[in-house]
């Protein structure tokens, strides 16, 4: 018995001659009355056998159970609740990376759309380094052709005047879109109305009409060829009918629709003072339209990927900002008041017209 005898430390009696000297000499403690419940920090929780600690709660995934926390109870029931609330938590309460809800997937539209964004922004980017490039050049010619004008140098004043419009038909700079190459051509001929009057003060300006009939490429021979008839139907007393048709029939060699658009614009607008108000001036302006048509309606067929929907939209609207170089033949007519009567009009020109504009079977030039 741990509490007989005098003192709670005689756990029983000793046989040999050591019991008299492990005695205490403190007066002796009464048996306690009750059993002492143990209290946090005491060393008894450790002697708990392992039968009576509590468990650790099972973890169920479907009703979580929160860990109690208890004001009193055992260190080791305290730790293993409070273990298992953890442990529920940790698994529950997942991580805000595995929380975090999944990035909504792109359209397919929006993935598709991205390859023809770039492939847009990469033939803008080309179509800006063609056009200054051919711009530099451009002027780099017309600096030289002047400085030959100031020392009067008619070879090399041709020469520098075919490259000068020689870059209108240069391959590289059919790349560029109608937009671009009208930019092109109007650089190009800023400086015409400057070698017109050079040309006018050579003498004789026949001889400089022929020439430039011996310029190698086609297109540059007939802009000057054009600069040159200009000044010498000028030169005239009156109205050469022979080099008008002469002209007329020249530039019917070049087809390509946007060469050829821009070049019989270019025949207009230098002749647009010496066509003469005539009949031959009206035929000479009906053959301009009618050829100009043709070439213009052919722009929808240029060879590109034409079969996509969004390029034959992007044709139409090259188209539709063109139309007006085809329109100029018919202001010119407007401007003829004694050859074009209300008469004539009736029943020559608009019948021409309107033939015209069935025959080609193109939506946009019938609107």
């Amino acid at each position: 018995n741990v509490y007989h005898g005098s003192s709670p430390y005689n756990l029983q009696s000793v046989t040999d001659g050591m019991a008299s000297m492990l005695a205490p000499s403190s007066p002796s403690v009464a048996p306690p009355t009750q059993s002492i419940q143990p209290t946090m920090g005491s060393i008894t929780q450790f002697a708990t056998p392992p039968q009576q600690q509590q468990a650790p709660q099972s973890y169920a995934p479907s009703q979580p159970q929160a860990a109690p926390a208890p004001a009193g109870g055992s260190y080791a029931a305290r730790s293993a609740a409070a273990h298992a609330g953890s442990t529920t938590n940790s698994v529950v309460s997942s991580p805000t990376t595995a929380t975090m809800p999944a990035p909504s997937p792109q359209p397919h539209q929006q993935a598709a759309a991205s390859p023809a964004h770039h492939k847009e922004a990469h033939d803008a980017a080309q179509q800006t380094r063609i056009l200054t490039d051919a711009t530099r050049k451009v002027q780099e010619h017309s600096y030289y052709m002047k400085q030959a004008m100031d020392r009067d140098d008619l070879p090399q004043v041709l020469d520098r005047a075919m490259f000068m419009v020689g870059e209108l038909g240069e391959h590289r700079n059919m790349m560029l879109n109608p937009k671009n190459y009208y930019e092109l051509h109007m650089r190009a001929l800023d400086d015409m109305p400057n070698l017109e009057e050079y040309f006018m003060g050579v003498e004789p300006v026949s001889f400089v009409y022929e020439a430039t009939q011996y310029t190698p490429k086609v297109l540059p021979r007939l802009y000057l060829q054009i600069c040159a008839a200009s000044a010498l139907i000028r030169s005239q007393d009156g109205m050469d009918t022979s080099i008008l048709k002469e002209i007329v029939d020249e530039v019917k060699c070049v087809q390509n629709p946007v060469r050829g658009l821009f070049l019989r614009h270019y025949l207009l607008q230098a002749f647009r003072d010496k066509v003469p108000d005539t009949q031959e001036g009206i035929d000479f302006v009906m053959q301009n339209f009618i050829e100009m048509n043709k070439l213009w309606v052919r722009l929808q067929h240029l060879p590109g990927d034409g079969k996509s929907k969004e390029q034959r939209r992007k044709r139409e609207r090259e188209r539709n900002e063109l139309r007006i170089l085809v329109g100029t033949n018919l202001v010119r007519l407007s401007q003829m008041e004694s050859a074009v009567t209300s008469q004539v009009y009736g029943q020559e020109i608009l019948p021409k017209i309107l033939e015209q504009i069935v025959a080609c079977g193109d939506p946009l030039a019938q609107a």
